[in-house]
């Protein structure tokens, strides 16, 4: 009786997959222009707080948050950006020419945070180029220095650019920078107070030499970034449906706690 097994099929080689070609590569990365004020790529996760129609992301995400250094030439802005970010300190830190930052991830309650920090040159020939920008920040850091009344006095002028081309109800921290020279000082505390109270700010007295209250105000600030977009999240829900929850993502929603967002003066 012939034999019932049966012959194996001959298998063929798999040919490892071809390599695109360069041209395609090329116009493949020509979609997406690299630009600075542009966040590098990352995971899907991530979630700008930005887009006012977005959801607010889940204690697992990770959000993009930008906050600008705001204030005159030499008034420490480059210091604590740098004290922030590499909990660091140089006595000769070059002037900022035009625009730069750094990026720091802070973990803010329960939330991951991608900090972008823009430093913004505080020459008069540059102001037209770093004013043009303020519209994409979630939130400013105005700085003035204590030994130099004149940085005092620019502030009025600083909180006008702010006001005029920054996103509406965005929100500014005032900080009065090198308290480790109080022997200089030119401007008082209540100085620092009545401009904070007129404009309805929070002042920190800081310093970037010796690290005082620097990590303190940047937590403060992106602490009512995320909660000013958590109740603009809930005024545009309840626009909708008159219930106390909104979407964060599809399928699931959560109970917001209304914010009282009377601030504060001083630290």
């Amino acid at each position: 009786m012939p034999s019932t097994a049966s012959t194996p099929k001959p298998t063929s080689a798999i040919a490892p997959n071809p390599k695109p070609a360069i041209d395609t590569i090329r116009a493949a990365a020509s979609v997406h222009p690299v630009s600075p004020l542009d966040n590098p790529v990352e995971p899907k996760k991530s979630t700008s707080i930005l887009p006012v129609g977005g959801h607010f992301p889940l204690p697992s995400e990770e959000i993009h948050m930008k906050i600008m250094m705001v204030g005159d030439t030499a008034v420490g802005k480059t210091s604590i950006v740098r004290r922030i970010v590499e909990d660091a300190f140089s006595y000769q830190e070059n002037a900022t020419v035009g625009l730069d930052f750094k990026i720091r991830r802070m973990l803010v309650d329960n939330t991951q945070v991608r900090l972008q920090i823009w430093d913004t040159a505080g020459q008069e020939r540059f102001q037209s180029i770093t004013t043009q920008y303020f519209n994409r920040a979630h939130g400013f850091f105005l700085v003035y220095d204590i030994t130099n009344e004149r940085t005092f006095k620019s502030l009025d002028k600083w909180m006008h650019e702010i006001r005029q081309k920054g996103q509406a109800n965005v929100e500014i921290m005032l900080l009065a920078n090198k308290v480790d020279r109080e022997s200089e000082r030119k401007v008082t505390r209540e100085e620092g107070q009545t401009f904070a109270k007129k404009n309805g700010l929070i002042l920190y007295e800081i310093s970037a030499q010796s690290n005082v209250h620097i990590e303190k105000a940047f937590l403060d600030l992106m602490r009512k970034i995320i909660d000013r977009r958590k109740y603009e999240l809930e005024v545009n829900a309840k626009a909708f449906d008159h219930t106390n929850s909104y979407t964060l993502l599809e399928g699931t929603t959560a109970h917001v706690e209304k914010t009282n967002y009377r601030k504060k003066c001083c630290v």
